[in-house]
């Protein structure tokens, strides 16, 4: 008999089947790219692939001097060591200024001699070494400055160096663009030739079971030299802060949208057994037990779910891939493994064990139909189907509409809920995909760095220092280091300690021309004062008016937190800190950044052509050079992926929508005779439907922006950790009016087959 009833309801349950497919595909898409992902990155960033510690030194002897140091070499199973040059030069690609906080050349000799993964992608992929005035950059670095092979760099500065750019690699440190470190590989002869400081490129990959040797175990000769350093957690941070924020919301919005397709299939199955109802009685009378009936139900939505929840998960394996393609686009070996052959399986399990719950608790209303009852319904209602009316006199398309909403209350309230949250899911990922996209204007949020018009990235001795503050364009300038490097440890009362790396210190934090963005409190402006980033925070458990014990080096004092701000930087661990602290701290640092707001009226083109003319060896840029990559990367990874989504979440709506309408059509079938019988046209009945949908997506819209505007920012700020999330008016604007158009259109679509009714055929059925 199940057989029977499926081919009678073929298309409600090929509907439902699709709903399923693609809800499934969503949730187990998202879910296999959030653990596939989770995976790769655990595996990979291991010794074997990745170095446990980078360092690049001021000294030549830093190799000699960790060799010689039997703390370190104890627990160091390879150290990799290449001479380099730290560029100062400025860098250019046919003129276009190329801006990298921490760009260096190491000498490569042969390719095999690196220890960790390291893969030549395009070009000379053969060529075991770069020959002269050749150089290897990573594909990140290329693709974020639209470099090609083939392409020539040049360096400027009191000399010029030419280099033929002749393959693209990819490599372990440099996983992703928001590294915003970039190694160059060139040969001995041509780095001998570039006129920059002398420098030490090290890699350390550690003896199994040594996770991290602590910092004091280090030569104070090579700590007070360092560049920079990072470690393989750091690494790691880099890797995969973009690809768990889209894949944390993306299985947040596939757990919403599977909850309201199991209310949507609850609502369908209801709906049948009311339509249905009298059938039951009669299958009662003909000696069917409850049992039986409630089986054969369970039967048609057990085969539904059996074909359309796998189908649904091989549906979503790709859709992970895809995913998993775009985010690791700079490593290699990402590939769907059994974990995501486990998660497929339990995601068949809870799924289907939901859809039968759920199908049980409608039907357990069954046994309650007896077969006088079932035969004697629709005997008498015409009174009470009269006070349902909430307009009684209504004659127009418009209040008929209403009336029908009125009556119809559960099929309207199930229609504002799915088109509630489809309004909704698209919305929120076209803000994050605005966000994203516009990255550059919020530095400041994201970064935690003054909001300022430009920057200018260069030493400021006091011939910079002159030069800008007395220039007629800028408004106010403060300079700071942004990459102060030190053995930094923060701890509070309960032990918890947390590195950080780097320290920001500016000459002033409470300028009011150019200004900080705290999430709480404010920045330091006294002595003994520091501002922490919110994952700080959260993991020292401190919060504004706590102190926290703070050792910078040989020092240790207890400092105040004023503030709390934002920063992706290096995994979110840094610091504000005064320079009289620094000094405090015996650090040595030196202001490298401009941090420049300009007058009202001046364009940053204007101000930049100024300095191009005044003072050539000054590039201005429109902000600082170490963020571009970063920026550029988020920027190219949330495109792709917020555009894929956001097509996934229309196809949702687009079938639920046809799922209510059918439902709507069959409902309203004998009505729509009735109408007919009476006089009215299609037109009328059509305009009737077009008012009822109109006034339904209307209703959502509106239910959609109140749970962005609660909710949205809430849930970016926890999965993120920056209270960034931007929705312009013109995107809800934009979102509403393009979902509306879509919602009409398929209403019209099948408000079109009212012309085949008639009144007689439904008085024979």
């Amino acid at each position: 008999m199940w057989k029977k009833k499926l081919r009678q309801k073929k298309y409600q349950f090929l509907l439902i089947g699709i709903v399923l497919f693609v809800t499934t595909a969503i949730f187990a898409g998202c879910i296999s790219f959030t653990l596939e992902t989770t995976r790769f990155g655990q595996d990979f960033f291991k010794s074997e692939t990745c170095p446990d510690m980078i360092y690049l030194t001021r000294s030549a002897d830093s190799e000699q001097l960790l060799k010689q140091t039997s703390d370190v070499m104890n627990d160091v199973d390879t150290l990799f060591a290449q001479s380099a040059k730290y560029i100062t030069a400025g860098m250019y690609v046919d003129d276009k200024a190329i801006n990298v906080t921490f760009n260096s050349c190491m000498a490569l000799n042969n390719v095999e001699e690196i220890p960790y993964y390291f893969e030549r992608v395009k070009g000379a992929t053969k060529d075991l070494a770069p020959k002269n005035h050749e150089v290897w950059i990573s594909q990140a670095f290329a693709d974020d400055n639209n470099i090609e092979v083939g392409d020539t760099i040049f360096l400027r500065s009191s000399y010029e160096c030419m280099l033929t750019v002749t393959v693209l690699y990819n490599s372990a440190p440099v996983p992703s663009g928001m590294m915003g470190i970039f190694p160059m590989f060139v040969s001995q002869e041509t780095l001998n030739s570039i006129d920059e400081p002398d420098a030490t490129y090290i890699t350390l990959q550690f003896k199994d079971g040594i996770k991290s040797i602590p910092n004091e175990c280090y030569p104070e000769e090579f700590m007070s030299n360092l560049y920079y350093s990072i470690d393989v957690a750091g690494i790691n941070m880099t890797y995969s802060t973009a690809s768990m924020l889209f894949g944390g919301i993306g299985t947040i919005a596939s757990l919403i949208i599977f909850l309201v397709s199991v209310i949507l299939i609850r609502f369908i199955l209801r709906s049948s057994l009311l339509r249905e109802y009298r059938s039951i009685g009669i299958y009662k009378s003909l000696g069917y037990t409850s049992k039986k009936i409630i089986r054969f139900y369970l039967n048609c939505y057990a085969f539904v779910g059996v074909f359309a929840i796998p189908l649904g998960i091989l549906g979503g394996i790709p859709l992970a891939y895809l995913l998993g393609g775009i985010t690791n686009k700079y490593l290699t070996g990402y590939h769907i493994t059994s974990t995501s052959i486990l998660a497929a399986v339990l995601t068949f399990v809870i799924l289907m064990l939901i859809l039968l719950g759920n199908v049980y608790a409608i039907l357990r209303t069954i046994p309650k139909i007896t077969p006088i009852k079932a035969l004697s319904i629709g005997a008498t209602s015409s009174k009470e189907k009269l006070k349902r009316s909430l307009i009684p006199s209504a004659h127009s398309p418009f209040s008929m509409a209403i009336n029908m909403i009125w009556k119809k209350k559960s099929l309207s309230v199930m229609v504002v809920l799915v088109l509630s949250v489809s309004f909704y899911l698209i919305l929120l990922f076209g803000s994050i995909s605005h966000t994203c996209s516009t990255l550059e204007s919020h530095l400041d949020v994201w970064f935690g760095i003054p909001r300022t018009s430009c920057s200018i990235a260069a030493d400021v001795t006091d011939d910079v220092r002159s030069y800008l503050t007395d220039n007629p364009y800028v408004k106010k300038v403060i300079f700071g280091d942004l990459s102060i490097r030190a053995t930094t440890f923060v701890s509070n009362t309960t032990g918890n300690d947390l590195s950080a790396d780097p320290i920001f210190s500016y000459e002033s934090f409470e300028d009011p021309v150019v200004s900080f963005t705290y999430a709480k409190g404010r920045p330091p402006k006294n002595p003994l004062e520091i501002g922490i980033t919110s994952d700080m925070s959260k993991e020292i458990g401190g919060t504004v008016g706590d102190y926290v014990n703070l050792t910078i080096n040989d020092y240790t004092g207890d400092f105040l937190i004023t503030g709390i701000f934002s920063s992706l930087m290096q995994g979110g661990h840094n610091l504000h800190i005064l320079p009289v602290d620094l000094d405090r701290c015996h650090i040595t640092y030196h202001f490298d950044n401009s941090m420049i707001q300009l007058k009202e009226g001046v364009s940053f083109e204007e101000f930049q052509d100024y300095v191009q003319e005044t003072k050539p060896e000054l590039q201005v840029v429109s902000y600082m050079p170490g963020l571009k990559s970063a920026v550029i990367s988020v920027k190219n990874l949330s495109k792709p992926v917020t555009f894929t989504l956001v097509i996934v979440f229309i196809l949702f709506s687009i079938l639920n929508i046809i799922n209510l309408m059918m439902m709507n059509n069959l409902e309203n079938r004998k009505q729509y005779g009735i109408l007919k019988a009476l006089g009215f046209t299609n037109r009328y009945i059509c305009a009737q439907n077009m008012f009822r949908t109109l006034i339904l997506s209307t209703i959502a819209a509106i239910f959609a922006q109140v749970l962005d505007l609660l909710f949205s920012k809430i849930l970016f700020a926890n999965l993120v950790g920056i209270d960034a999330l931007i929705c312009p008016f013109t995107l809800r604007l934009g979102v509403t009016f393009s979902m509306m158009v879509l919602i009409l259109f398929i209403t019209y679509l099948f408000t079109l087959p009212v012309k085949k009714i008639s009144p007689k055929e439904l008085m024979e059925e």
